[in-house]
């Protein structure tokens, strides 16, 4: 593509969030009310900003109200009766080709004289999304160092289960770094298509703006974490992309650059890890001395 002189010279940004403004929780769900999509009353939009994706892939073992508090702060997911994101199912026009959209799922079919509608969607279903992205991730990570991405990885991000006999679960793109670069590929290009990811042009102080933007109508928390873990997985190691927990194994996203001449840990091991190893080091040096 020649641009010439045209071509963007500085970061491209991403949309903005929709937040619904009366997020909280009944059981096991996160409910709201129903809000024109416009975003006229009732729902605010927020800037994407960094800590996006890493709060969100440390809720698979969060508490009811972190995970209330981060759909508060960041919106929700949308999730449809597929127990997809509802824009998997959201085409331009679709109602002329006679394509019925997927909507979030509604409390009741009917709201009570005077009442609003609500909708919800599971805690469970966060947790589950929550678990697939640290997947993806770790996966995206270790394929960026040449390494065989962990088999219990692949098991999570594509639901695979072991066998009855205590086999696991095997695919091809298990085999080798090729064939799982391949496969994550196709994955990441499925996140980007279920969030309506794509270029937008939009207009701000009398001034064309160019984004990447979720374009989905209404929730579209998942297509912006779809945009950011492509971004980070594309960015490899550093500040701006993934690090490897010298700990667990898991790739996480630091807050800065790593030294590569030191062990880094992710934010769940963190301190505890650090002083096992330098507990374990001490120890090596004393017997060494000893001796």
């Amino acid at each position: 593509m020649e641009l010439g002189d045209v071509f963007p010279d500085r970061p491209m940004q991403s949309g903005r969030v929709f937040v619904p403004e009366d997020i909280c929780l009944a059981g096991d769900f996160l409910t709201w009310g129903w809000v024109p999509f416009s975003g006229e009353r009732g729902v605010t939009y927020r800037q994407a900003k960094p800590g996006m994706l890493a709060d969100f892939i440390r809720l698979d073992c969060a508490t009811d109200e972190k995970i209330l508090a981060y759909a508060r702060k960041w919106g929700i997911l949308g999730l449809c009766q597929h127990g997809l994101p509802c824009s998997h199912n959201q085409y331009r026009d679709g109602l002329l080709d006679g394509v019925q959209p997927c909507l979030p799922v509604l409390v009741t079919p009917r709201p009570r004289e005077g009442s609003a509608f609500r909708l919800l969607e599971p805690l469970a279903a966060w947790r589950m999304w929550s678990r697939k992205a640290q997947s993806i991730i770790n996966i995206g990570a270790r394929l960026n160092q040449g390494k065989i991405a962990r088999v219990e990885d692949w098991q999570v991000l594509k639901d695979l289960r072991d066998s009855g006999l205590g086999e696991t679960a095997y695919e091809p793109f298990m085999e080798t770094v090729a064939n799982a670069r391949t496969e994550l590929t196709r994955e990441l290009d499925g996140w980007i298509s279920m969030g309506q990811v794509r270029p937008r042009i939009g207009w701000r102080n009398d001034r064309a703006r160019f984004s990447l933007d979720a374009v989905s109508s209404g929730p579209n928390l998942f297509g912006l974490l779809a945009l950011n873990i492509a971004v980070a997985i594309a960015a490899g190691e550093g500040e701006k992309g993934l690090a490897v927990c010298s700990s667990c194994g898991s790739s996480y996203i630091p807050s800065r650059r790593p030294d590569p001449n030191r062990r880094n840990y992710c934010y769940q091991c963190g301190l505890k890890a650090a002083q096992r190893f330098a507990s374990r080091r001490y120890r090596r040096r004393s017997k060494h001395r000893g001796q």
